[in-house]
């Protein structure tokens, strides 16, 4: 084996214009370098191949398929005939990767051992938008002949195609290219019969694939679809069949069916036509489940409202039907709204309407100063920026400004429209936080889109974190974004850490950037004091994680040996999907969030508004450092003279100040000692404006 194959990328995409230049930017800029790409457009009737072809345009090494539309397999297929590469993997058009997912997925590679699929974790988006690490997998490095195949179809190794690496030769010569082309587990299908073709395979420990949350899949809308999976496992069971490998793998076929049914009768939003539907095709299949080891296995591990869901439905399919019908489209057009505000959020309809909205608020002028990026998600610690940010400018600017606020979502959605409406003599605040850099290239992205898109405006950048997985030449993330952020001439960066604060210092300058407290710990808040004996524990899941699970579990050993209740918290909104925070819920949400971390006597964290929010809840903290070290750094040059917050970075500095912080008193917040910086804040940012005005 060569030690840098040729790796194909083949690309699917079915009218994702507004998600394919994400997908293709993370893509032609991976650190490998003997790689190409092949993207199918699957019959789109959007920009989607006008967008793919720009970037062949730009890129050779992008090959780009036009065909009509047969569905994921049959574009798969297609793709896979037009590759080169030696190796082949698959990436969906709306989702994107990491820019070392090709090189990390090479190296996982063996000169010594033949490895047939090489298989990466992946970072998984939720109803709420939060991306978290999937770690669906044995706990072990290699797998070899049939094993690979068992966990498939067991449930035990994510089914995707995505985020692996599969020898071209082996898809060949187990058979890919003959395989029906069914719409509805499709990746359950080909990897579970390429499986049995005994593949050796290596799973690596690492991330390297964002999955986004598709708010239109059949399997979330709940439409007879579904049933379109019946054909997909009824052929998998046929190829079993023919090849006389039923009957030894009988259990676990027949737990295709098991899961199938279960996954489908207790999800609420599923109609109750199509569960009907779902239980008379299956039920023959499912009788014995509860002797069933796989089945049996999945009850154990399933929470309570999930079983008595399916017991029920299993019991009285009728009743439960029509109980459901009367229900159904309640509870259906409450998720479809909470799920439209969340993920496809437009306020910004048209100009007309645009303009009417806003000018409610006109006073003095017809100015506008817009804050954009803002979240329109559940992760409150976003919120308590906004909600400073807000308050910043209203108390500053709203005598000479109208104060216009564009969450993430609605300038992804409506990013074109806001050429026609903003004037050159408006404003551009993009909001606070810490994603600046090549760690959440997603914002990244965004921040370029906004200062290329108005490169006439002022803009200001509301104190912020960057952060480079590598400050060289050789990362092309790096290099574009030094790239974009001196193209403005008009831009002013304010940073909340001193390392980033030197870091454009350094780029651009002392005029061109200060350094100011993260917008959060400018609130000030009164909370109700409901305290419990009990010790929170707000953690991340995401790419940030630091703390191992064994740190973790020496932490929960300390809290019990000294008597204290552990509480699981987090700075999401608590409901369905994880809260629903819009503007018009952000203060109450953040204030009942708050008043939870006031309930606590310590709060033990590793993200940085998880101290922050016990700062202003006034209740002790704990912060292990982070990844990026944007914890650390903002403690230092904020946080630090707060006897109350401590930051640690190993386990040994947690238990030297865990006795003291936990009889701590609570604190009643104060944001005045920064009352300097927010008034040389607004100087700072008038004085660039007097001019304008």
């Amino acid at each position: 084996m060569s030690k840098y194959p040729k790796v194909s990328i083949v690309v699917i995409g079915y009218n994702i214009e507004k998600y394919l230049s994400i997908c293709l930017e993370s893509l032609v800029n991976q650190t490998y370098e003997n790689y190409e790409i092949v993207f199918v457009n699957d019959g789109s009737k959007d920009n989607t191949l006008k967008i793919a072809n720009n970037y062949s345009c730009k890129y050779p090494f992008i090959k780009v398929i036009d065909k009509k539309n047969g569905g994921i397999v049959s574009a798969r297929k297609e793709g896979l005939r037009h590759t080169r590469g030696e190796y082949v993997c698959f990436v969906d058009g709306d989702d994107w990767v990491e820019r070392t997912m090709v090189a990390d997925l090479v190296n996982g590679l063996s000169a010594l051992k033949s490895f047939d699929i090489i298989q990466s974790n992946i970072y998984e988006q939720k109803e709420n938008g939060e991306f978290i690490v999937r770690e669906q997998r044995p706990m072990v490095e290699e797998l070899s002949g049939r094993i690979f195949m068992k966990c498939i179809l067991d449930d035990s190794l994510a089914h995707f195609m995505f985020a692996k690496l599969y020898k071209k030769e082996f898809l060949l010569t187990s058979g890919y290219m003959d395989y029906l082309e069914v719409t509805m587990a499709e990746d359950l299908m080909t990897n579970a019969l390429v499986g049995r073709y005994n593949p050796v395979v290596r799973l690596i420990d690492k991330c390297t694939y964002y999955y986004r949350y598709n708010v239109t899949s059949c399997s979330r809308d709940g439409s007879d679809k579904l049933l379109e999976q019946i054909k997909t496992i009824n052929y998998i069971l046929e190829v079993f069949k023919h090849n006389n490998e039923y009957n030894e793998n009988r259990e676990l076929l027949e737990f295709l069916w098991f899961s199938y049914c279960f996954n489908y009768l207790q999800n609420m939003f599923v109609h109750p036509y199509v569960k009907k539907k779902i239980l008379s095709k299956t039920k023959q299949f499912i009788r014995g489940w509860r002797n069933n080891t796989y089945a049996k296995n999945l009850w154990d591990h399933i929470n309570k409202r999930s079983k008595l869901s399916f017991q029920i439905y299993m019991c009285f399919p009728i009743f439960m039907g029509e109980l459901y019908s009367n229900l159904y489209q309640i509870i259906k057009g409450y998720h479809n709204k909470h799920i439209t505000q969340t993920f496809n959020k437009k306020a910004l309809h048209n100009k007309v309407k645009y303009d009417k909205e806003i000018s409610i608020t006109a006073n003095i002028s017809n100015r506008k100063i817009y804050l954009i990026g803002t979240s329109s998600r559940s992760n409150l610690g976003d919120h308590a920026i906004a909600y400073s940010e807000i308050l910043f400018l209203k108390k500053y600017f709203a005598d000479k400004y109208d104060i216009v606020e564009i969450t993430e979502d609605c300038y992804f959605c409506e990013k074109e429209k806001l050429n026609h409406i903003v004037k050159k003599e408006d404003v551009i605040f993009i909001t606070g936080g810490g994603f600046l850099g090549d760690l959440w290239l997603y914002e990244e992205y965004i921040v370029r889109d906004i200062i290329y898109r108005f490169s006439n405006n002022r803009i200001f950048v509301f104190p912020q974190t960057v952060h480079f997985s590598d400050y060289s030449e050789q990362n092309l993330e790096y290099n574009k974004s030094i790239e974009c952020y001196k193209s403005h001439k008009k831009i002013k960066f304010f940073l909340r850490d001193e390392k980033s604060y030197h870091f454009f210092v350094n780029l651009l300058g002392t005029a061109n950037c200060e350094l100011y407290p993260d917008m959060a710990l400018l609130n000030n808040v009164s909370l109700n004091s409901n305290e419990k004996d009990g010790i929170m524990l707000c953690l991340r899941k995401d790419k940030e994680k630091t703390m191992t699970n064994f740190t973790r579990f020496k932490v929960e050993e300390l809290i019990e040996l000294k008597g204290y209740s552990i509480n699981i918290g987090s700075t999401l909104a608590e409901g369905i999907n994880d809260g629903d925070v819009s503007v018009n819920n952000r203060k109450s949400e953040l204030l009942k969030k708050l008043e939870e971390f006031r309930s606590n006597k310590l709060i033990i964290t590793d993200r940085l508004h998880g101290m922050i929010m016990a700062c202003l809840a006034g209740t002790p903290c704990i912060a292990f450092d982070n990844s990026s070290k944007k914890i650390s750094g903002v403690y230092k040059k904020w946080m630090s003279d707060l006897s109350y917050v401590k930051v640690v970075s190993s386990y040994e500095e947690f238990h030297d100040c865990f006795e003291a912080l936990v009889a701590t008193p609570k604190f009643d917040y104060s944001s005045d000692y920064l009352k300097e910086f927010e008034i040389k804040m607004h100087n700072d940012i008038f004085e660039r404006l007097q001019g304008d005005i």
